[in-house]
């Protein structure tokens, strides 16, 4: 079977011209006239990429989004390190509580939802391994002590208290402020990816 150079080209182009001629003037104003429909389509695919860019990124699946981060509450009981690794899992890290009103989002969300999560706490992204009571973030390693960041520590559990107790976590019994447990002990947790 024999399949002609216009048939071939036509393919090619997709069938965005009718035909081009093989030689002769005609072939320079048929290259022209494509040469315009792949303009026209890079502009057509640029326009389609700036409306993408521009479109408000929206969380995963599973996850709710407050002031520019999506979290996720996992119900099922894990330690420290299992929730952390989990978080990571879906390219999160455990919660960093950065302001009062990420706290109270959280405190608002767990208190709303109480019936799926019925254990003492939620592990949080506060860690001090090593440095009994100097807790850092492990999403950016920053020590949460520092002056003017937001502590959201219960009065009476600073985060000092004793030395096998490494891990944060939001505490039920007290409102879900912060305290300080076993990194080993078996809590929910709260992961968050920062959109």
């Amino acid at each position: 079977m024999k399949i002609s150079a216009k048939l071939l080209l036509f393919i090619f182009t997709g069938g965005c011209i009718d035909a081009l001629p093989l030689s002769g003037n005609g072939t320079e104003s048929a290259i022209q006239k494509l040469e315009r429909k792949v303009d026209q389509l890079y502009t057509v695919v640029s326009q389609l990429e700036m409306k993408i860019m521009t479109q408000p990124v929206s969380c995963p699946a599973g996850y709710t989004e407050f002031q520019g981060s999506c979290y996720m509450f996992v119900r099922y009981l894990m330690s420290w390190d299992d929730a952390e690794k989990n978080c990571q899992r879906f390219h999160g890290n455990l919660v960093t509580i950065q302001s009062a009103a990420e706290q109270d989002f959280l405190t608002d969300y767990i208190t709303k939802n109480g019936d799926l999560y019925p254990h003492w706490g939620f592990w949080t992204g506060g860690i001090d391994r090593g440095a009994n009571g100097m807790f850092r973030w492990t999403k950016n390693n920053k020590l949460i002590q520092n002056e003017g960041d937001f502590l959201g520590w219960d009065y009476f559990d600073s985060g000092t208290t004793q030395s096998n107790q490494d891990c944060m976590v939001l505490w039920r019994n007290r409102g879900y402020l912060w305290h300080d447990l076993g990194c080993q002990d078996k809590m929910h947790s709260v992961c968050e990816i920062e959109k």
